[in-house]
């Protein structure tokens, strides 16, 4: 408080690299109930050259334990440091501008950063954008096909003809692995 006196803004400058410090060190995965929307493959899959995959969540409590859906806000997130000292990171890393509503974004925390093993009977799905080029998606075919994933269905995302939308294909049928 003296501190925050003698140099106003000090407390909130201290405040928040230490909320940016903490923050960095946590590993949060992000999940979207939604495959088949336009601007999702737009903003998340390289312009539809990427992948999205289709997790049973059920199938892997360990890894999805601490899940958690975004909030959305037209404002930053306020704190009372003092009362809400122990809900700071959980409510920073929950809060997004109320321009992403639309992705209806599921969060997933982990305690570290890097990759996390799941189980394989939790991958369902494999969609490849509408522009993934074949090359990659023979290499993840054979990928998957070599660890033997139970009941993993590939599939692919076409644009709509009459309109500015995407669907998923029922079921990839142009690959054949040489």
């Amino acid at each position: 408080v003296r501190t925050n006196q003698q140099s106003p803004g000090s407390f909130k400058e201290f405040f928040t690299d230490n909320l940016k410090g903490t923050l960095s060190k946590q590993g949060v995965a992000c999940f979207l109930p939604n495959a088949n929307n336009l601007l999702l493959w737009a903003h998340y899959s390289a312009s539809h050259t990427g992948v999205c995959l289709k997790f049973d969540r059920t199938q892997d409590e360990s890894l999805f334990a601490l899940t958690f859906a975004v909030h959305y806000s037209q404002d930053y997130p306020r704190f009372d440091y003092l009362s809400e000292r122990n809900d700071l990171v959980i409510k920073a890393m929950l809060t997004k501008s109320i321009h992403w509503k639309y992705e209806n974004e599921i969060r997933v925390f982990k305690t570290n950063i890097g990759n996390h093993p799941f189980e394989k009977e939790s991958l369902k799905e494999i969609i490849f954008g509408c522009k993934a080029a074949p090359n990659e998606i023979t290499t993840i075919r054979r990928l998957v096909d070599n660890a033997h994933y139970p009941d993993l269905k590939l599939r692919q995302v076409k644009l709509k003809d009459n309109e500015y939308d995407v669907e998923i294909a029922v079921s990839y049928t142009h690959l054949t692995l040489p």
